[in-house]
């Protein structure tokens, strides 16, 4: 029973590392100017997007995209370098303890964040980050790195050039 675990936890493991990688071969960056206020079914690799683990909507925008699990993540490949990156964070009933991240990659593996929610109840972060002075970037993810309860919505995404 221990090889077996261990190998479907090196399996998992492979899995968890490569799956942007080999998620991404099928994605058409996005240009820039870029907008995007929709729900998961408009989540199409034609407009740049990839994700692990949105599987449902809120049903009040902006902040439909819904973020329920720990490890969930919607990633944008980016044509262009951005300037500015803007998004809705929204808190669901999230209690002390959580991180939602917001990340930045030139080659959508190592990844830098530059922006931490971690708000309670139910408020909304509204984020605007300047990224124009770092050169060759061309992914941005948003993570729910950490949960102890609730969850996160996402909306109105925004980013020039």
């Amino acid at each position: 029973m221990i090889k077996e675990t261990s190998i479907f936890g090196f399996i998992l493991g492979l899995l968890f590392i490569f799956a942007p990688s080999i998620s991404k071969a099928a994605v058409t960056p996005a240009t820039l100017p870029f907008s995007f206020s929709g729900k998961i079914t408009d989540l199409d690799p034609s407009l740049g997007f990839t994700s692990y683990g949105l599987e449902e909507n809120y049903a009040a925008g902006p902040c439909y995209l819904k973020f329920d699990d720990q490890g969930d993540w919607l990633m944008l490949t980016l044509e262009d370098d951005p300037g500015y990156v803007s998004c809705m964070v929204h808190a669901y009933n999230c209690g002390g303890g959580n991180k939602f991240d917001i990340q930045y990659s030139t080659d959508g593996i190592n990844f830098v964040t530059f922006h931490t929610s971690s708000n309670l109840y139910t408020t909304i972060d509204t984020v605007s980050v300047d990224l124009s002075l770092i050169s060759g970037i061309r992914y941005i993810r948003w993570t729910y790195t950490t949960k102890n309860t609730g969850n996160y919505g996402l909306g109105a995404i925004k980013i020039s050039k």
